[in-house]
């Protein structure tokens, strides 16, 4: 079930109908008015106290005799603190539409109502996994907040909440965009999952969208989602041991020398896994290998190669007869011969100037954005042959593709999927 979270006037502002609504009153101009929008949804009211992060500071007592009016004379449900469970005896005939919830500790009560919800800060997946099939809605506010609210249905809760991106009712709660990048609508207990391995920075990963629209226009039950910092340990048991299917993970930093040594495979660098066959593979290097070919890159180019990282050991494993100039992003490039022709290669996050008075034979420069870097443009000013971090992802993104689609079934029953 999604459960659209809103307040004050945005709660008509999405794409998409919802399975329900939740109006926070505590976070509305006037915390005791309904809209009479509300009335023809399946509706959701909350008051949510202070120390539960909400905002309603008034008195208790008002509260709940508010919540008791609005059962008797509507067919809300009503989202009250666990606390108070022992202040609400004259709610028993209502405990049908009633979410009892806690937004504090694992300090979980001994009850038997019959809808519960909690937000805890859980840190490891394999946690998620033992202690969500109990309730009716488990949310993690800790490290793994994002995967459990993405794999609700996986880990047994039977609802999520999201909100209007930029209007959020809640720390780490799903936005609008969310539900629909994800395909959170089509999501079930079936759905293959995979996704990326890295950093924060794997949230703007282009791969979301690109992978995640392949699955959906392809009716592929299957998800890519972005697994960011988490416990190595943690995460290579939630995948042997969560029970749940996994098609495959990308890799990037700073895991593509670490994930390779937990599994203990005999390949310094990876950014592929498929986990049923334990299979592992570099793809960066036959993008670099195809990059070379189209910028025509032998053995006779000299290089400047800006980085230190996994990306620059490809450049110097896949070039072993080239001379390569390691350069700092300092940009203090040595010596070198200016009636050469060199090509330059970015293997950092970002660098904004090229060498000057060097005579440029082309360029890869690895960062991608929805704009272009400038190194690009200074390639696109100067006709400077080159390859940008979009063209280079695409490259072995196809190669990832593939590998993904051969170890997963189309909803058709048809093995692996055509290369976009």
């Amino acid at each position: 079930m999604l459960i659209y979270s809103t307040y004050n006037n945005h709660y008509s502002e999405i794409s998409f109908e919802p399975d329900a609504y939740e109006l926070r009153l505590d976070l509305c101009k006037d915390q005791f008015l309904i809209p009479e929008f509300f009335y023809k949804k399946n509706t959701i009211l909350t008051l949510r106290d202070a120390s539960e992060g909400g905002n309603y500071k008034g008195c208790i007592k008002k509260k709940l005799n508010f919540y008791l009016d609005i059962l008797k004379n509507t067919s809300f449900f009503v989202d009250i603190e666990v606390k108070y469970l022992d202040n609400c005896q004259e709610f028993d005939s209502f405990y049908d539409r009633i979410i009892w919830s806690q937004h504090c500790n694992l300090n979980v009560p001994t009850t038997t109502v019959p809808i519960q919800k909690y937000v805890y800060p859980i840190d490891t997946l394999l946690e998620q996994c033992k202690l969500s099939n109990k309730y009716f809605c488990l949310l993690s506010s800790g490290k793994t907040s994002l995967i459990s609210r993405l794999l609700y249905k996986h880990f047994g809760s039977k609802a999520v909440y999201f909100g209007k991106e930029g209007y959020e009712t809640a720390a780490g709660q799903l936005t609008d965009n969310d539900v629909l990048l994800y395909n959170l609508k089509t999501i079930n207990k079936e759905t293959i999952i995979g996704g990326i391995l890295g950093g924060e920075q794997i949230i703007n990963s282009i791969g979301l969208k690109f992978y995640n629209n392949y699955f959906k226009q392809n009716n592929i039950n299957a998800v890519y989602l972005p697994f960011i910092n988490p416990d190595l340990n943690d995460f290579i048991s939630f995948v042997k041991d969560s029970g749940f299917r996994f098609y495959g993970f990308s890799i990037t930093m700073p895991y593509k020398k670490k994930l390779s040594e937990l599994l203990k495979i005999d390949k310094e660098i990876i950014n592929l896994w498929i986990p049923s066959s334990n299979e592992v593979d570099c793809t960066d290097e036959t993008a670099f290998i195809q990059a070379f070919s189209i910028l025509d890159i032998t053995k006779d180019t000299p290089i400047i190669l800006y980085g230190k990282g996994a990306m620059a050991q490809i450049v110097k494993k896949l070039l072993p007869d080239n001379i390569i100039y390691s350069v700092a992003r300092d940009n203090i490039v040595p010596d070198i011969d200016k009636n050469i022709p060199v090509a330059v290669i970015n293997a950092t996050p970002q660098i904004d100037l090229i060498p000057n008075n060097l005579l440029i034979h082309s360029v890869i420069d690895l960062p991608y954005s929805n704009n272009s870097t400038a190194i690009i443009d200074y390639c696109i000013e100067n006709n400077v042959p080159h390859i940008d971090g979009v063209s280079f992802w695409k490259i072995q993104a196809e190669k990832q593709l593939y590998a993904f689609c051969d170890n997963m079934y189309t909803t058709s029953g048809r093995r692996g999927g055509t290369i976009v």
